[in-house]
């Protein structure tokens, strides 16, 4: 990979809408050594390994004795869309610089960079520091290992609802806000600590869309989860409190999402019917 790319190297990743039109990356000073070992198409071994697959996004586990990173990889499937835009991976970083600076752990981004051919987008790339001893909120869906701990269901909501309350007040509508995109790691203490991956599609939204914005992220969460009403309830209750947001229009949008106002698809958002 690392021959066909202009490198900019710096402490922090910026400036990133300059270079739209080539071949290039934007890589940390500490890790410009062990990014020059990665090539496309990355060997599957011992020492790299594909633990994710889906929609033309793959991801890597990569370990050699210097780094341990997460590699993924977007074969931009439909280049056309990204003409003189960026990519989704590019937006993805962005989306950690910003919800980083809102207090909101994500994996720290090592380097990000785009492949190009007469400026249409062929591949785009994001290389972030392996979060080790994790497992993502399916566990806490039903059918997971974690379904019967409702204690740990309940927290592993209140804080990641906390946090979706904060992008909300910043009018940025998450749009992936499934369990599946928040690792979790249980800490010395016994305590739970959080991470949010997969990032690219949170986009900012004029305020008069917010409305809709809020009831499609909450109900995409609820109804992964499949708390019970009296449960789900309380946690948007809990939710809108700390957003300042009215409860009963938010309830009702909820409890009647429509994904497509032509359609009348009915969801099972409660455990309990």
């Amino acid at each position: 990979m690392i021959e066909h790319l202009k490198i900019f190297q710096s402490e922090s990743i910026l400036q990133l809408w300059h270079h739209n039109w080539r071949n290039w990356a934007y890589v940390k000073n500490n890790f410009l050594d062990c990014f020059k070992k990665l090539t496309l198409p990355l060997p599957e071994n011992d020492h790299c390994r594909l633990i994710n697959e889906s929609s033309g996004k793959y991801v890597w586990r990569i370990q050699q004795d210097d780094f341990d990173v997460a590699f993924k990889l977007d074969s931009g499937k439909t280049p056309w869309r990204y003409f003189l835009k960026h990519s989704l991976v590019m937006r993805e970083y962005q989306n950690y610089q910003l919800f980083e600076s809102l207090g909101i752990p994500v994996p720290q981004v090592l380097a990000v960079g785009e492949l190009r051919k007469y400026t249409l987008l062929r591949k785009s790339f994001i290389v972030t520091a392996f979060v080790p001893d994790t497992f993502d909120g399916r566990c806490y869906m039903p059918g997971g290992k974690f379904q019967h701990k409702t204690a740990e269901r309940i927290a592993f909501a209140k804080q990641n609802l906390l946090w979706l309350g904060e992008v909300h007040q910043r009018h940025i509508f998450h749009k992936a806000f499934h369990p599946r995109n928040i690792l979790c790691r249980r800490k010395g203490n016994g305590e739970l600590e959080y991470f949010w991956i997969d990032l690219a599609r949170c986009q900012k939204m004029f305020a008069f869309r917010m409305d809709r914005a809020v009831v499609q992220d909450l109900h995409h969460f609820f109804n992964d989860m499949q708390f019970t009403k009296e449960q789900t309830q309380k946690l948007v209750q809990f939710y809108c409190h700390n957003t300042h947001r009215d409860y009963d229009p938010v309830w009702y949008g909820i409890t009647h999402f429509r994904r497509h106002l032509i359609k009348k698809k009915k969801y099972s958002l409660f455990a309990d019917g």
